[in-house]
């Protein structure tokens, strides 16, 4: 169906994404150019301030995507389902895959990081670690798996298809990958836009060599949950050193 702006639900589709646009560039560029303090805003949040933050973003990532699917290009579950390639087929290839681009980009950010370090790059992120150091282990795995999974959702399932509808999916891939890194500009600083950047062409990828969802999601996931594992384990060795 084709998009118009005279149809009630099309104008609350628009506006829905319009919405999850602001929230995850507009604000964030704030934060990034310095108008809006990020680390200074951080210190203050707690464990369920994050926690429902984070169910909110996933919920405005997945519910975009859906309910633009279901209002605009009048779609049904089933069609959801299979246009956002969430699918069993073939899923046993989709995981495979995923755990080799998860390897691929746990080893791709280790020598970026080196590289970074070695030009005099500063690559610490002082409000990750902020948020992570308020985190449950439980907190921790329901993000990784809640957030990653809304994530792929929209950027790799929703996002990658529209573009590439239009331009084809090389172009698609670059484009989601380069919105995907600009999403975490929240953070105030400029490495943790790059490695999303290089995560998400390779998420890409490999959502598109698959032709599953799942490929992406796997890779995501299991990524931030070592990241997270690898956070506790370096703050539980700091703190047997002191």
């Amino acid at each position: 169906m084709v998009f118009s702006i005279r149809k009630p639900t099309h104008l609350i589709a628009l506006l829905i994404l319009m919405f999850v646009f602001a929230v995850f560039y507009i604000l964030p560029f704030f934060i990034l150019t310095g108008l809006i303090p990020g680390s200074e805003a951080q210190q203050r949040v707690t464990e369920t301030y994050i926690v429902l933050n984070s169910a909110v973003t996933s919920t405005l990532l997945a519910g975009a995507s859906i309910v633009w699917l279901t209002f605009v290009d009048n779609m049904r579950l089933k069609e959801i389902l299979s246009y956002l390639k969430i699918t069993g087929k073939n899923i046993d290839s989709a995981f495979i895959w995923g755990s080799a681009v998860f390897i691929t980009i746990f080893f791709a950010q280790i020598v970026i990081a080196l590289f970074l370090s070695l030009l005099g790059v500063h690559i610490e992120n002082p409000v990750a670690n902020e948020i992570a150091g308020a985190l449950s282990i439980g907190s921790m795995v329901f993000i990784a798996v809640v957030q990653s999974t809304s994530e792929e959702i929209f950027f790799r399932g929703f996002l990658l298809e529209k573009i590439g509808g239009y331009s084809g999916y090389t172009l698609a891939i670059f484009a989601t990958a380069f919105l995907f890194g600009l999403a975490h500009m929240g953070y105030g600083r400029i490495y943790p836009i790059i490695m999303p950047l290089i995560m998400g062409l390779l998420l890409g990828y490999v959502v598109v060599k698959t032709k599953n969802l799942f490929s992406s999601i796997t890779a995501h996931i299991t990524f931030n949950l070592v990241s997270f594992a690898l956070y506790v384990i370096s703050q539980s060795i700091q703190s047997v050193n002191l």
